[in-house]
């Protein structure tokens, strides 16, 4: 099967497209969320999600969220929505989210809460990676997990890069919250990862929540 692109006379064939299935047949295209293509190779869109309030003051750089990429695909961050909130009692600080890469290739974050296991009903502590595009593979995501309300997850040994982003949210009065929808997307490759962490020591009454969309080819 093909296209014909016909001159002015309606008559004149200029040029022939070979459609999928046909002999030297073009491929199928799909379009990311910022119009980029994606490779035939595309295999779905994926999400999950987690909330926190944490009841102990949790230490600088401690681990709040990891996600690791398994060996076979790259996996594109689409959309990464962050909430901070504060409902404690402290002095003028900050609360701090960094986000970075894990690197190191078979080293993953243990501890917390694992995202993957209840699916179903709302108020199920943790929930799989939901397909958001329909007759989508498995998903390639190896690990992802959130620490507990008072115990940060272990990451002995996990090798980071530089902070992709923070996010702040003052503590000087209870009740504050932010929001933001970080969409500059970046990939992942395989058996790489994404941590957020305190950038400075936390304090009873921080939570955090977040919302994570990505690709994967």
């Amino acid at each position: 099967m093909s296209i014909q692109i016909l001159g002015a006379d309606g008559v004149t064939v200029l040029t022939v497209i070979p459609l999928a299935g046909s002999k030297n047949a073009v491929h199928n295209v799909v379009n990311r969320d910022d119009g980029s293509y994606v490779n035939p190779s595309f295999l779905g869109k994926y999400a999950l999600s987690f909330f926190q309030r944490y009841t102990a003051a949790l230490a600088a750089n401690a681990g709040l969220f990891a996600m690791r990429n398994g060996a076979t695909r790259t996996m594109k961050i689409e959309s990464l929505n962050l909430s901070l909130g504060f409902d404690g009692t402290a002095t003028a600080t900050e609360m701090n989210i960094v986000a970075q890469k894990m690197t190191s290739a078979t080293t993953t974050p243990s501890g917390g809460v694992a995202l993957g296991g209840a699916t179903g009903l709302l108020g199920a502590p943790s929930f799989a990676a939901q397909p958001q595009t329909a007759g989508a593979a498995t998903t390639s995501l190896a690990d992802a997990r959130y620490a507990s309300a008072s115990t940060a997850l272990t990451t002995t040994s996990i090798i980071t890069t530089s902070p992709i982003f923070q996010m702040t949210l003052p503590r000087g009065t209870t009740g504050t919250a932010a929001f933001m929808d970080w969409m500059k997307d970046f990939e992942l490759a395989p058996n790489e990862g994404l941590v957020l962490s305190y950038g400075m020591a936390g304090v009873i009454g921080d939570s955090l929540a977040a919302n994570i969309i990505w690709s994967e080819k």
